[in-house]
């Protein structure tokens, strides 16, 4: 079957799409709503059980959870976007007020916050007195209680003599300088603002603010019911885990780890908000009531001072899984959470919430049916008929390539590249260049391959010439005094015949040699400068121009390989150099790469054969008395190249200054691995 008639038959599918429609608008909505619940629940399962495994993460000390432990109040430490300026005041740490905890009692309150940022733990605590004192905070002392990461209790004392910077002391009154501190007065209190290294503070946190009274009253009020009683715990997001869960979050959904009491341990944050789409709002109602049921009237828990209420999820703290709908009054929808137990080694138990609101969920209605009907119908029309069409058209288009193609091959074997589609932008043209490529790339190859015959005769002839008048007048007078000068002529010719060999094998060696070598380091000046040397010497009819840096080039690949690279290149430049020319080496440091350029006097490349002159068997000019080439120098020098992660090129030098080769190796340390 023709390719026509396959597309028209395919095209008849399309009229399977109003049914099709109509069936999908029957079970979407069903179907979204168990799949995004199994989804999200599928996917905090596996998050869960990753965690109960992971190694890397610090959970819990299961102190923490201890019923003899002492009753004061852990500190949540959030993770700050920018590094506070230590001014006395906290509307620089770019935390809303609402995150501020408050400790309460009469006639004044403390308030509490504290982050953490790059190595650094900053406290801001703000006490304010009611009503409001002569000298508000003059009097206060605040002693902060804390256990750093060795597990030794660290005790600091800050005074409030005057605004502004202050060090705090030690029990024995020595300063520690390691702290920073600057205490600024308000019109209802005082403010101080502290920060500490975080391995001082890397376990526990914990203050007590005595405030002097008018009369000679003191009170005391902060996270630690007495100086004696242990600090709580400074809880934060630990960065392993927030790694982990950013790396397995849904699209669109929120993932949370908190522990027993409800601190956040962890949380990709609110996902970005959906794109807006237009609907009615009856049909978001229907969609709300389908989705939500009864049960989704319960708005979700809320988050204070880094600390969410976990009543809803007593069961999963229980069972160890449950799955909860609740209606968020703030986002006008319905929000799925997946709670799963996270078992950690510490022994603690860590609750994962996998959260994710309905809004992708969108519900079908009787209009949306008949639209689709009619524009499902309306495009199957339109479908079958610009198929048919542009079948005929494609056809036809494809009919008269492969006609020209079948033509590109006359009878007397000349290979005609010219094709129609050349210029057309599409995959018809791409395979129409394609094969005028090939077909160009064939009949050159074909005239090399008749030129070959004449070339390896005129290269053969020679020495084999050479090596049978020897013999014969070796074989005539086998014992005169000119045998010796007969053998050594045709040992010559011998060795010239293998090297003419060995020349024509170079490519197959070279390929083996690249697959069995050892990459090494090693600089590429040293054995530039050793095979110039030797160049120079061995060549007395054409002058050698050197110029190589004195700066080291250090590349990877096989110092002997490189020298050969090099002995193809000037034998190159040797055989094109007319009497009385001259050649020139350059070998510098460019940017990243060591660059090697090698330059003769003499014929000029043809144009447009520079990008092929490295492919095998091909031949661009002749050398002087028109001497014969196989081609096959510069194919072995790209292949050593491309070992190097290198590029070689070939350009005529400008006022006919003979051609120029380039190659260009990167250095060690910028060869991708």
């Amino acid at each position: 079957m023709r390719l026509t008639p396959r597309l028209l038959l395919i095209s008849l599918v399309t009229l399977l799409l109003p049914w099709a429609g109509c069936q999908y608008l029957r079970e979407v909505e069903t179907a979204l709503r168990e799949g995004q619940a199994a989804a999200l629940a599928a996917n905090a399962t596996s998050v869960a059980g990753a965690l109960s495994t992971a190694d890397s993460i610090s959970w819990p000390d299961a102190a923490r959870f201890s019923p003899a432990r002492t009753p004061a109040t852990d500190v949540y430490a959030y993770r700050l976007d920018r590094t506070p300026v230590m001014d006395g005041y906290a509307e620089d740490w770019g935390l809303p007020p609402e995150y501020f905890e408050t400790l309460q009692a009469t006639g004044w309150r403390v308030e509490f916050l504290a982050g953490l940022r790059e190595g650094s733990v900053y406290l801001f605590l703000r006490v304010t007195v009611d009503p409001p004192a002569n000298r508000p905070g003059l009097s206060d002392v605040i002693r902060l209680h804390l256990t750093d990461d060795h597990g030794q209790g660290v005790d600091l004392i800050f005074s409030t003599p005057a605004p502004g910077f202050l060090t705090p002391t030690r029990p024995d009154g020595r300063p520690e300088r390691r702290v920073q501190a600057n205490w600024q007065p308000g019109s209802a209190g005082s403010g101080l603002e502290i920060r500490l290294p975080a391995s001082m503070a890397a376990q526990r946190i914990g203050f007590l603010v005595t405030h002097s009274a008018e009369g000679g009253s003191h009170r005391t009020l902060g996270t630690l019911p007495n100086l004696a009683a242990q600090p709580g715990w400074l809880i934060h997001t630990d960065a392993v885990l927030q790694e982990t869960l950013q790396r397995s979050v849904l699209p669109g959904a929120r993932l949370r780890v908190v522990d027993q009491r409800g601190f956040i341990l962890g949380d990709t944050g609110p996902p970005d908000a959906p794109e807006a789409r237009e609907s009615s709002q009856l049909l978001r109602r229907l969609v709300r009531l389908a989705l939500g049921g009864g049960e989704a009237d319960e708005n979700p828990p809320e988050v204070t001072a880094g600390r969410l209420d976990l009543g809803p999820y007593g069961e999963a703290l229980n069972t160890g899984a449950a799955d909860r709908r609740f209606r968020s009054e703030r986002l006008g929808r319905a929000l799925l959470v997946s709670a799963r137990s996270v078992f950690a080694s510490s022994p603690g138990v860590a609750l994962l919430l996998a959260e994710q609101d309905t809004e992708a969920i969108l519900s079908a209605t009787d209009t949306a049916a008949t639209k689709l009907l009619a524009a499902s119908l309306l495009i199957s029309i339109a479908a079958v008929t610009l198929l048919a069409s542009f079948s005929a058209w494609l056809s036809w288009r494809i009919r008269r390539l492969s006609e020209a193609a079948s033509r590109s091959l006359d009878q007397r074997g000349r290979i005609r590249s010219h094709l129609p589609e050349g210029g057309s932008p599409d995959e018809i043209g791409d395979l129409s260049r394609s094969f005028a490529r090939l077909l160009s790339r064939l009949a050159e190859y074909n005239a090399y391959l008749q030129s070959l015959g004449e070339k390896l005769t005129h290269e053969l002839r020679t020495p084999m010439t050479v090596v049978q008048t020897s013999l014969e007048n070796l074989r005539a007078d086998p014992h005169g005094d000119s045998a010796a000068t007969y053998l050594e002529r045709a040992r010559t010719g011998v060795e010239r015949l293998q090297a003419m060999m060995g020349a024509m094998g170079a490519a197959t060696r070279i390929e083996q040699a690249i697959q069995t070598s050892e990459p090494e380091r090693f600089d590429a000046v040293g054995v530039i400068a050793e095979l110039a040397a030797a160049y120079a010497d061995t060549t007395a009819e054409t002058a050698i121009e050197i110029d190589i840096t004195e700066d080291a080039c250090p590349i990877e690949g096989s110092a002997d390989l490189l020298a050969q690279m090099l002995d193809k290149l000037f034998e190159n430049a040797l055989d094109f150099c007319p009497q009385g020319g001259h050649i020139r080496l350059i070998a510098r440091k460019s940017g990243s790469d060591c660059v090697i350029r090698m330059s003769n006097t003499g014929s000029r490349l043809p144009e447009g054969l520079e990008d092929r002159l490295f492919e095998s068997m091909v031949s661009a000019r002749s050398g002087p008395a028109g001497k014969a080439h196989l081609g096959l120098g510069l194919y072995v020098a790209r292949l050593i190249s491309e070992l190097h992660s290198g590029a070689i090129s070939a350009r005529n030098l400008p006022d006919n200054g003979g051609v120029e080769i380039s190659v260009r190796i990167p250095l060690s340390s910028n060869i991708a691995k």
